[in-house]
């Protein structure tokens, strides 16, 4: 038997599993006749309806997370409201992709100034022990000459871009990823 809805005058709505030419049912809530009718789609019993996630994002495309949804909008920026799950998901993706060049980019200015630093210090380094080199043996110039060789080698196969690629923001809308079951225990109260 296929799944109609009927409902009746006092406004009682059911599913009910009805033959074909069973236009009238009492109602289970009143007992008054109920006629099928059309009704829109349910939701899933699963699916649960929830208020959208409201973000701010500004003229130079950073973004604001207001404390409340019915916050005023700033005069600066456009408001971006997230209705559905994967919007959610998208949102986050995005966010975490910004985060993770953000982290790319600092890390590369900071690795410049850092490799300006020691390449001074090595420059250095290398002075002192040429000098010392002439004052050496055929067999320990030699071994000076291949020690910085050797070291040369291991700077040049040195790739920053691996730890880049590991971190990961962890940029997350709360309420859609954690639960008790991965909540940290301090918020579990």
């Amino acid at each position: 038997m296929p799944l109609y809805d009927y409902q009746c005058s006092q406004g009682h709505a059911h599913e009910v599993y009805a033959r074909i030419h069973e236009n009238i049912l009492p109602c289970r809530t009143c007992e008054k006749p109920a006629c099928r009718v059309l009704l829109p789609p349910r939701r899933s019993q699963n699916a649960q309806p929830f208020d959208p996630v409201v973000v701010f994002q500004e003229q130079d495309g950073s973004y604001r997370f207001p404390g409340n949804s019915s916050d005023v909008v700033p005069a600066s920026c456009r408001k971006i409201e997230l209705r559905s799950t994967a919007e959610v998901r998208k949102f986050e993706s995005k966010m975490n992709s910004l985060e993770r060049q953000e982290y790319q980019q600092r890390r590369e200015a900071c690795s410049r100034a850092e490799n300006q630093y020691w390449d001074a210090r090595r420059q250095q380094s290398r002075q002192s022990l040429r000098k010392d080199m002439e004052n050496m043996s055929p067999q320990g110039r030699m071994f000076a000459e291949f020690a910085m060789r050797q070291r040369d080698r291991q700077l040049a196969q040195r790739s920053d871009s691996v730890e880049a690629a590991k971190f990961d923001p962890h940029f997350r809308v709360d309420v859609f990823t954690s639960d008790r079951s991965n909540r940290p225990a301090e918020r579990k109260k």
